[in-house]
Order: C-alpha cells, then structure tokens, then sequence
C-alpha cells in the first residue's frame, strides 16, 4: 500500500496543482467604453482542506484564506494590488504571490461587467525559462483592443530576453531583441500596437536555471475578425516550450456554430496533419489557423514539430448570442491527467456552464463526473478512433472529473449574453527537453555542429520520471535506454535528424508516451577545402557547443581568426598558421561568441597600427562554451 501511495505521489508531482504560484491580472477591455470597474478574483480548489495567504511582496498586501474540500474559496482582489490597465513596456510591482499548505487549483479571473476570461495557474514547479507565445490578433483601433503579454520573475536579478513578432505601443519593435532584468514578483507588461498580436514571439530567461511565469492575451477581441461586433477580453498562463508536444484533439463549444483554432510552433518547417491528411507546413512568427464547426465537433491534430494549439471562441454577432470570444489552450494527449477539481465562473452575464473531455476510447468505461459514471456520453474522435470525445453541461459550482482507468483532457467554459469564458481545468504540465554535451536545443534551434566520430553526450532533462527513451539518432541506428543520458558518434559528414520519444510510467504501469525532443546533428568532415562554386564552408569551430578550447579547422593561406562576445567586443585574435589552430578559452565566461575568419589583409588589431591592405571575410558563425 505505501509503495502504490509513493508512486502515484510521484506521477502527480507535476501538474497544474501545487502549494506555489505566482499570478498577476492582465489589463482587460477600454476604461473609455465601457460603464463599469475592474472586479479581478481569484478562486481555489483543493481535494483537501487547507490554508493559504495571498500577498503582493511590494506593497505588503496580504490576505489570508482556508481552502474547503468540494467548494470554491474567492478570493477578491484589490485592484491596486495586481492590475495596471492601460500600462506598456515598462515593469510593474503587480504580481501575487499564492501559498498554501496542500496542494490545491488556483484559477485566476480577469472581470469586468460584459467581459471577462478565466486562466488556470502553473505552480513554481512547473514553470520554464523559455516561452512561445500566442494571442489572437488584434482587430481594431481603439485602446481596449490590443494584445497583452506580462512576465513574473520568481527569482532576483532575472534577466529576460525577448523577441517579438510586433511593435509595441511605447516603442519596442518587431524582431529587435532587448533584455529586461527583474527581481522577485515583479511584471514587465507589453501591449501590441493597434492591430497586432505578439503570435511567434519568444520570451527567454538568461539563465536557464531559473523560471518565469508568463501570461498573453487580449484586452479585447473579435473572433474571427470585426465582422463579429461583440468582443471579450481573452488570456492564459502560458506553458513552456519543453511541454509543446505533438498530438492534439479539439473538439467545437456546445451551442456555437464554429470555433477559430490557432497553431504555432518553434521550428522551421513544421508539417500540420488534421484527422490524418497534411494541410500544411509553418514556420516561427507564420501561425496556421483551422475553423471547427458543429458540423464537425472534433478533430484530430498532429504536427512534426512541437506546437501550441489554442481555441479561440467565436463572437456572437447580436447582443442576444450564446457569448463572446474567449481563449484555451489545448493541451496535447500526452499531458493527460488522472484527476481533476475545478469551477465554473457564474457572473452578472456568464450563466451556462460546460466541459468537453477527451480519452483514450479503450478508458472511456472509467469515467466519472462527481462519482457519476459518464461512459454513454463519449463519441469516437472521426479523425482518430482511438480518442473518444463528449461535452457535456455543467451546474454552478465546484465539480471533479476522474478516470479509473486512465488519462483524460478536458477544458471547461461558459457564456452568456455579451460574456464568455474558458480554462484549462488541469493538466500533467509535463516537461521534455534535450541537450547535447551540456547545451539545450533551445538554444540552438538551427542544431548543433560536431566532427566525424566525435563522442555526443545526449541528455533528457524532464520534471518527471522517465520509463523508457527511445532514440532514433538520425543514422539508421537507434537505442532504447532507461537512463536519462546516452552517447552517440557519427562517422560519416552530412545532417542527421536526432529525436527521442520519452515515456513515463502510466496509470495502470504501462509505458505512455510522455513528451518528444527533437534536433539536428550537422557532421562537418575532417578536412576542409578552400570555397568552390558550391559554397562550401571553408571554416568550421568545433566542438560546438566546446569547453575551454575552440578549435577552428581551415585549409585557407594567410588567414587570422578573431573571436567577439555578444557585445561586439574583440576578445582574441590570432593569425591561423596550419590547418587546425586550437585557442584558449579557459578564462571566458560561459556563453554564446562569434568567431570570423579574414583572408588577404590584417587583424583588427593589426589594422589599427596603420593601412596594411584590404581584407575579405571568409566565413564566420557563433560558438558556445559550456
């Protein structure tokens, strides 16, 4: 009984629910339009009776609460503490910080009177360093409708990197990275310009070693476009890229003629299937958009590439329609959980409630909603018959799906005249990442660069235990471990897509796939020739990422190398006498540098002792020391 007691201690480890989170309100509609205030709350959920204290760490705001098994505690939010409206590209002391004694749900409510979305929040354990945003565009001109991205530091002295996909309203630009340094619980908000998203951006922390909370959406939007002419306001807490997956099945809101589907992804070149059929193929900042309509109230998705999926609901077009847009992100089939207790947002406008929950078929008999079995409520997913789908209507207040004999996904909503709202009511938050000797894929999205017969250190860095990790290195050879960490060598140049399929132990002890990483491996061969026709590289820096020495291998006459870090500043120069020329790099710090190779003419710090002749650039490229 206590070996069974651990192990599913530790299968929950990592999800939605947890003792520790950090949540802030985004800005939400147009204080000029609309005729009432800002009523921001948070509600808790708990299989468990306990206590907890929400606080602002700036202003010393506290407030403290119990938390009752099979109710909702709410917890009202003094609009000073947590929101800032019409606030851009600046930092802001608006972040709560929420702890409790056992484990609990904490669902956070951006409310203003005919406008509102609910956002389920991650806890401290499963948050990430590195980010892929989505909203829905923004379709106007007037303050309220622009789109939102705010990020929470959890550590001191984080410093954020950010690349956006649009300008900003105080001046920040499309694809001109800038760095943001935070301390604890404080916010950087962002607000697009007028008809913009930041869809495709990318938040990064520096060091990968500590985590942001990042929240995006909409102030307010239409759905699909302005054609619809009632708008809400749409947000949620974004997972981290290393929870991206693969897999999906959506399934259309009750009651609605159709809904906007919305998917990004990280890498170039991400091939998109519905129900089986390619229908296209996307790159960064080029999001690939689907409706699903009643008529076709569920489908299956899978990409080959990680992607984030969201949902975005469509507008009413009278003020008598079943509601207005709102925004969920759609977790894929491998974050399924076993368990899950959530609340519907019962508001001035908001009165119908709903879940719609997706299972495995072969599960579908453990169903269970509030210990009511709901097995004849599921159909077959048309595009994939080994899902099984049903929506189903809720009543007001605290409810719990469960599944006896597996997984399942769900996410909960609901509308009213002129309102709407939807979350994610739990998910196994499920983390899957890849290095290679010590560096992230994250940090080489192009791949990664090695010699033939160099030795690989291939590791899996996941917030949850592995059962098996299949590798397929790219080679026509492949290797199933039960360790996080394997090695690898090519002996022969070319470009080899690595990839791994991890899986964790499921409900019942089978192996369930958990999460893919993915990368490619560029073989460089063991001499290189001078350029020809075909545009061969005639230098390459290896190993890369390296240790405390860069080696550059080049076959070109009176040739220097020189070496800058990030802020364009010369650290080494060295002329390049034989065909491999090995330089010190012990005492620069770890980090990302550039390394140039000239022909016919002095190094810079030769240059600067007098003209001494032109110089032509012959190849150049980053390195990374561990």
């Amino acid at each position: 009984m206590l070996l069974l007691l651990l192990g599913a201690t530790q299968l929950f480890a990592q999800s939605t629910v947890g003792t520790d989170f950090w949540v802030t309100i985004l800005p939400i509609g147009d204080d000029e339009h609309s005729q009432s205030t800002v009523e921001p709350f948070i509600k808790i959920t708990g299989d468990r009776a306990c206590s907890g204290t929400v606080t602002n760490p700036y202003t010393s705001w506290t407030e403290a609460f119990e938390v009752t098994e099979g109710q909702a505690t709410v917890i009202n939010i003094p609009i000073e503490q947590a929101y800032a409206q019409d606030s851009s590209d600046c930092v802001l002391e608006t972040a709560l910080h929420v702890e409790t004694t056992d484990s609990v749900s904490v669902f956070v409510a951006d409310y203003r009177r005919g406008s509102i979305d609910v956002s389920c929040a991650l806890p401290l354990s499963s948050l990430g360093s590195d980010y892929l945003v989505q909203t829905f565009k923004s379709t106007g001109d007037q303050e309220g409708e622009r789109a939102v991205l705010t990020v929470i530091a959890v550590e001191n002295n984080t410093m954020v990197d950010f690349l956006l996909s649009c300008d900003t309203k105080h001046g920040h630009h499309a694809n001109e990275p800038f760095s943001v340094t935070l301390q604890t619980g404080q916010c950087y908000q962002l607000q697009s310009v007028n008809y913009q998203n930041f869809t495709g951006s990318r938040v990064s922390v520096r060091n990968k070693k500590q985590k942001v909370a990042v929240f995006a959406g909409n102030r307010d939007t239409s759905v699909p476009d302005i054609s619809v002419s009632y708008l809400d306001h749409a947000v949620e807490q974004l997972m981290p890229v290393t929870a991206l997956g693969r897999r999906f099945v959506v399934t259309q809101t009750l009651e609605r003629s159709a809904d906007w589907i919305r998917i990004t992804t990280l890498k170039e070149h991400c091939k998109i299937w519905r129900d089986g059929t390619l229908i296209g193929t996307i790159n960064p900042n080029q999001p690939y958009d689907i409706v699903i309509t009643a008529d076709e109230p569920a489908m299956y998705l899978e990409t080959s590439e990680p992607a984030m999926v969201g949902l975005y609901f469509w507008g009413c077009g009278d003020p008598w329609s079943v509601g207005d847009p709102a925004m969920v992100l759609i977790p894929p089939v491998e974050q399924q959980i076993e368990h899950t207790t959530f609340c519907t947002f019962h508001t001035y406008y908001s009165h119908q409630h709903y879940t719609n929950v997706v299972c495995e078929t072969s599960h579908v008999s453990g169903m269970m909603l509030d210990s009511i079995e709901i097995a004849t409520e599921f159909d077959l997913v048309p595009g994939n018959t080994a899902y099984s789908f049903a929506r189903i209507q809720l009543t007001n207040g605290v409810h719990r799906l469960s599944n006896s004999e597996g997984g399942f996904l769900s996410h909960v909503y609901g509308f009213g005249v002129y309102e709407g709202y939807a979350f994610l009511p739990a998910s196994m938050a499920l983390t899957s990442e890849l290095t290679v000797n010590n560096v992230s894929e994250l940090e080489h999205p192009e791949g990664f660069e090695a010699a033939i017969d160099e030795t690989l250190t291939l590791k899996l860095l996941t917030n949850y235990s592995l059962s098996e990790a299949h590798w397929d290195f790219g080679d026509g050879s492949s290797a199933v471990e039960t360790d996080v960490s394997t090695q690898h060598s090519y002996s022969t140049e070319g470009d080899f897509p690595l990839s791994c399929d991890i899986y964790r132990l499921g409900h019942q002890g089978q192996h369930v796939l958990a999460g893919r990483v993915s990368t490619i491996i560029h073989i460089q061969p063991d001499d290189v020739e001078e350029m020809n026709d075909e545009g061969l590289k005639v230098a390459i820096a290896y190993p890369n990422p390296g240790g405390n020495t860069l080696n550059i291998r080049t076959a070109l006459p009176n040739a220097h190398v020189e070496v800058y870090d990030l802020n364009g500043k010369l650290i080494h120069s060295q002329e390049i006498t034989d065909t491999l020329t090995s330089i010190n790099a012990e005492n620069w710090a770890s980090g990302s540098y550039v390394w140039k190779v000239y022909t016919g003419g002095p190094s810079t710090l030769r240059q600067a002792q007098g003209p001494q002749g032109s110089r032509t650039l012959a190849e150049s490229g980053k390195w990374i020391k561990q």
